[in-house]
């Protein structure tokens, strides 16, 4: 069952900025544009740190003999890229990437729904 917690956080770290920022794209005013870039920014960040250390969580916990504990143990250095690098480009990256595509959904659905009303 500890397996499935870490999907769980790995699977929202991808939900939750596509759901944010279409949400915040939809209203079109600049300062909810502004809080959804900040909150998805760190919603991503803390649930991307949040899905690594559970994985090396649930690594250490399986572990049986000493060997297994050694091997488990013996890189940390992936939460700290994790935390430094690969989480804020993740939070970033996804930010970005779902803003545009919500602003060019919208902007479509809008053009859609004024040219149906003519």
């Amino acid at each position: 069952m500890d397996a499935a917690h870490l999907n769980i956080f790995w699977f929202l770290s991808l939900l939750v900025p596509a759901t944010i920022m279409f949400g915040a794209t939809y209203f079109q005013r600049r300062w909810i544009l502004v809080l959804g870039i900040l909150f998805s920014l760190s919603a991503t960040y803390v649930l991307c740190n949040v899905a690594v250390q559970k994985k090396w969580d649930i690594r250490i916990e399986n572990a049986k003999t000493g060997q297994e504990l050694e091997n488990a143990t013996a890189d940390g250095a992936n939460i700290v890229f994790t935390a430094f690098l690969f989480a804020p480009l993740e939070s970033v990256t996804y930010t970005w990437l779902w803003s545009v595509v919500g602003c060019r959904t919208w902007r479509n659905i809008k053009k859609k729904g004024a040219v149906s009303e003519t």
